[in-house]
Parts: C-alpha cells; structure tokens; sequence
C-alpha cells in the first residue's frame, strides 16, 4: 500500500465557499449601514424635511448623501453589491495570507485554530471594509464614534459568521492531492 506524506499536496480556493462568505459579510455590512442613511433621504422623512427646503443660508458646504439614498431597495442592493465586491477582494487577501502562513510553518491545513484565526481575520476584513462601503454609500464618512460602533457591531457578526460557516461546510480552500503515478505491471 503507497502512503503520502501528510499534508503533501496542493491547496485549491473554493471559490462557491468564498463567493458564500463575501455574500454574508456585504449582507452585514449592508444591514448595519442601513441605519445610518439619513432621516431626510428615507420615505417617512422626506414629507417632514421637504417643507422646510434649503433655509435662508442657502445649500451648506458639507455634502449630503447621494440621491439614490431617497429610494430604499435600489440603495440597500447596490450597498450589497458594492460590499459583495470589495469582501471579495479582502476575502481572497485573507485566503492567500492565511495559506502562506500555514506553508511557511509547515501547520495542517484545515485544524480548529485554523478556522478560528481565519474566522478572526475575516472578521477584521469586514471591519475594514465599513468605512470604505459607507463612504460611497452614504457619500460621507460617518463620525469617528459610529465608525466604532459599526465596525464593532460588523466585526462581531462577520465574525460569528465565519465560524460557523468554516465549521459547518469548511474552509475555503481544499486540498488536492496528486494521483499517484501507477505501478508498471511488467
């Protein structure tokens, strides 16, 4: 019987696990930026705000946030695919940072504290990933103490939801091992 060396093998993303975690992680990021679209902007305030126009002082120099803000589904579904995009990226970031950590050290590929470290990194990822989601969505950068908040909250449930998805369908990557080279029967 032919044994492999454990661990020998080569490491192949999957990318239907890692389109699934991105999908989750602009879903919370999505979720949680959307408390923070202006009162004016949504149905309910634009009765109460429209009667009161620009005042005598004219438009102010501080920008508002873009109009497609006023109509919820559009912007709630362009949040998500603008998050979806950019977890994506940092997800595949964390992915290769991961793996070669784990090539370097020589570590099992797919252990618990695996997850959990993975779990963690995307967890900072998706914290990253606010500000810059909330500045193009919103059209301002929220004040430093809601940025705390929001990332807090979006690091917490992307978190948590890396964990149980590494726990129950695995990491997202797999390894392939190389069939082995069959034996001349002569």
């Amino acid at each position: 019987m032919l044994t492999r060396p454990r661990g020998t093998g080569v490491l192949a993303l999957s990318p239907g696990r890692l389109a699934l975690l991105a999908l989750l992680h602009s879903a919370v990021v999505t979720w949680v930026l959307s408390a923070r679209v202006p009162a004016g902007m949504t149905p309910a305030g634009r009765s109460v705000t429209a009667a009161a126009g620009l005042g005598h002082h004219g438009q102010s120099a501080v920008p508002g946030p873009p109009p497609i803000c006023a109509e919820p589904l559009p912007h709630l579904v362009g949040t998500a695919v603008l998050a979806a995009h950019v977890a994506m990226v940092l997800l595949v970031g964390c992915v290769l940072l991961v793996r070669e950590v784990l090539r370097r050290r020589g570590k099992p590929h797919d252990s618990l504290p695996v997850r959990f470290g993975f779990a963690a990194l995307t967890g900072v990822a998706a914290v990253v990933m606010t500000p810059l989601v909330a500045s193009i969505s919103l059209g301002v950068l929220p004040s430093f103490r809601q940025f705390l908040v929001d990332a807090a909250v979006v690091g917490r449930y992307a978190f948590l939801l890396a964990l149980v998805l590494t726990v129950l369908i695995g990491l997202p990557w797999r390894l392939h091992l190389p069939s082995p080279a069959p034996f001349p029967l002569s």
